[in-house]
């Protein structure tokens, strides 16, 4: 008997600190970021020989120059993965719209593949100044007061920045792949910067065919001034059967300040303070987190639905403003305006890959939108076809099930 699908769906994730289920960890696994088998004679390791070595915490890379412009990390591979197949160093002095969209793969205001938030999030996904490009790559900005898509002075809407790639990666290929950002966070309370992977269309000419599992968190810092803070950095993978694990997600090893049951990182130093590197290596089911090329966590997850292979996965960046997680306990309005910026984006592989082309979406007009709401100000900002999204609202065609949220 076939399982029922439900679609669309988009991402259903909450607070890993406050979510009923744990991450699986696999058994004999050791809190000290090294494992052993529990079935062989483990004399040894209390007498303290032949110890495997420890992974080590990632370093604190070089700061930025002073002028705020950091060095291009340039296109060496890391080891293993030899061809670049992706990268964009937003070095262009506008947003290259062949390789990304702007909003959600979802049903939005603007139909398939416009959503501009998900679940309680109080940012809107915008292309007004949200994508500002500068010699030091791209700052996905966020901020406070008025929409510019509806004109409206409603101050608990935050027009901010988000990216979706056009081009989609084979997971379920066999290939080994390295997804990788240079990025530094913002610090304000209230916010949450992401870097991931969600699955594309199922179905290329069906947007209804989107769905959710898998989810690949790569990057993901949320700070809401008390539980969570800017010097932790959430590395996981999503899943909604904790039953059946269909994805065989399993946490298999980790580096020192790593917690198997927040999946987080409580690192020595504070993220916003410098830019970092974050990556993913993942190879048909066995993936490695990395902060500055040294690892943070190792895990089993295949990349699939829960009834089938996956699609695609496209990469995500996004600055996402409060909410149940980030805004738990308010949003620091004098720290606007955010940004996430991004110094490049960039991916490799085993092999050279031919890259196909997400279908779903639409090339907004950033440029000509920025000018209008720059020069005209709230008043003059919309037009007949803007459409407004009220907080807390999802705009999808009637008979369609609406998205979950992240959170």
């Amino acid at each position: 008997m076939s399982e029922q699908r439900h679609g669309p769906m988009s991402p259903q994730r909450q607070d890993p600190k406050q979510q009923p289920h744990k991450a699986p960890v696999k058994e004999g696994v050791n809190p000290l970021g090294w494992h052993a088998d529990i079935d062989l004679d483990i004399d040894w390791i209390f007498e303290g020989e032949n110890l495997p070595e420890r992974p080590e915490r990632p370093p604190r890379p070089e700061r930025p120059p002073i002028e705020g412009q950091p060095p291009d990390g340039g296109t060496e591979p890391p080891t293993g993965n030899a061809v670049l197949i992706f990268e964009d160093t937003f070095r262009g002095g506008k947003l290259d719209q062949a390789k990304w969209w702007t909003r959600y793969i979802y049903g939005g205001p603007d139909g398939p593949g416009t959503l501009d938030f998900l679940n309680d999030e109080v940012q809107r996904f915008r292309e007004y100044d949200n994508h500002r490009m500068s010699d030091a790559g791209i700052g996905l900005n966020a901020n406070r007061g008025w929409d510019p898509q509806d004109g409206s002075g409603v101050p608990e809407i935050y027009p901010s920045g988000m990216l979706r790639s056009k081009p989609v990666f084979d997971l379920a290929n066999g290939d080994a792949y390295y997804f990788e950002i240079r990025a530094k966070v913002p610090r304000g309370k209230g916010v949450w910067p992401a870097f991931w992977l969600n699955s594309d269309l199922e179905n290329p000419d069906d947007w209804n065919s989107c769905y959710w599992p898998p989810e690949i968190d790569i990057m993901e810092i949320v700070n809401n001034g008390q539980d969570d803070t800017t010097s932790m950095l959430g590395c996981r993978c999503q899943m909604n059967d904790w039953d059946a694990n269909p994805q065989g997600y399993q946490i298999t090893n980790w580096c020192e300040g790593y917690s198997p049951e927040n999946t987080c990182w409580y690192a020595p130093f504070d993220f916003a303070d410098d830019y970092h590197l974050f990556g993913l290596k993942y190879q048909r089911g066995k993936l490695v987190f990395y902060c500055d090329r040294s690892m943070v966590m190792e895990c089993d997850y295949t990349w699939k639905l829960n009834w089938d292979s996956a699609p695609p996965a496209h990469i995500l960046l996004n600055l996402a403003i409060g909410g149940n997680w980030a805004g738990r306990y308010g949003i620091d309005n004098d720290a606007f305006p955010q940004a996430l910026d991004i110094d490049y984006v960039r991916v490799w592989s085993d092999k050279a890959q031919q890259l196909s082309q997400g279908p779903c979406g639409k090339d907004y007009e950033l440029d000509a939108a920025a000018a209008r709401a720059n020069a005209s100000g709230p008043e003059a900002a919309a037009t007949s076809e803007d459409k407004r999204t009220p907080p807390g609202q999802a705009h999808t065609p009637p008979g369609q099930q609406g998205p979950r949220g992240r959170r």
